[in-house]
């Protein structure tokens, strides 16, 4: 596992009924709009306050079952994603995909630090 977290969102969304739309493509999709899309809705997408995602909605509180992204400049990746699960306590946690551990994690990330400013999002399943 390399820095799919983007996948691993992707993958458990579908498998849980979610409407989730392939958004990119191949050259010939992104540059001409020929053909159809073919890839998952990337960590810097789901992040991107401006990028619309049908049937997503943006709110300002997470609950869990909601997805967290946050856009990051790292060298191989657009940022992370992770879908929002109750912690202890009253907190909340985040499942992702891991490119340290190379597995599912469930941890902390994106609320362990007050300067991190998460975006979620619900699916309504509105707006398809």
């Amino acid at each position: 596992m390399t820095n799919k977290c983007n996948l691993f969102i992707h993958e458990v969304l579908d498998a849980a009924g979610a409407d989730i739309p392939y958004m990119n493509g191949g050259l010939l999709y992104n540059w001409f709009g020929i053909g159809s899309p073919e890839y998952p809705v990337l960590a810097g997408q789901w992040a991107d306050r401006n990028f619309k995602i049908p049937g997503w909605t943006i709110v300002e509180s997470p609950q869990a079952g909601d997805i967290g992204a946050m856009s990051l400049p790292f060298r191989d990746a657009t940022g992370h994603v992770g879908i929002i699960a109750n912690g202890s306590g009253g907190g909340f946690l985040t499942i992702s995909a891991s490119s340290v551990s190379h597995s599912v994690v469930k941890n902390d990330w994106g609320f362990r630090n007050d300067g991190w400013k998460l975006i979620y999002r619900r699916y309504t399943g509105e707006g398809k």
